[in-house]
């Protein structure tokens, strides 16, 4: 079983080009950690749930990504958390729940190495 990891980062922005990039570097950082042996949640991909119907409301989406976030094993910070408020609140919630949090992919891989998992009682049902 591989550690499961959450991204957090900034998202929205009002300049479209600057949000498509925050997405794009959250999806990056996802796509590191699985080449590492990590299992991401992605909360950048969930733009995609507004492409269809019936759209849910972002408040519903986010209620979603934290339930995520509180099975996961770690959280990872990227640049420009903290000037967002879903990213600070994300923190606060994992820091509440015990949840570790890097603000490094080096980090996380020297704290918590993809191989190295022990059976632990967040892994547990």
């Amino acid at each position: 079983m591989s550690w499961r990891i959450y991204v957090a980062g900034p998202i929205s922005n009002t300049d479209p080009c600057v949000m498509l990039k925050n997405i794009g570097e959250g999806i990056q950082a996802s796509r590191e950690l699985i080449k590492h042996g990590y299992v991401p949640f992605c909360p950048f991909a969930d733009f995609l749930y507004f492409f269809s119907e019936p759209r849910p409301s972002l408040e519903k989406i986010q209620i979603v990504s934290i339930e995520w976030m509180k099975k996961c094993h770690a959280i990872l910070m990227l640049p420009g958390w903290e000037k967002s408020r879903g990213s600070l609140r994300e923190k606060l919630i994992a820091e509440k729940k015990g949840i570790p949090i890097f603000y490094s992919i080096h980090d996380l891989l020297m704290a918590m190495p993809p191989d190295k998992k022990k059976e632990s009682k967040r892994g547990k049902k």
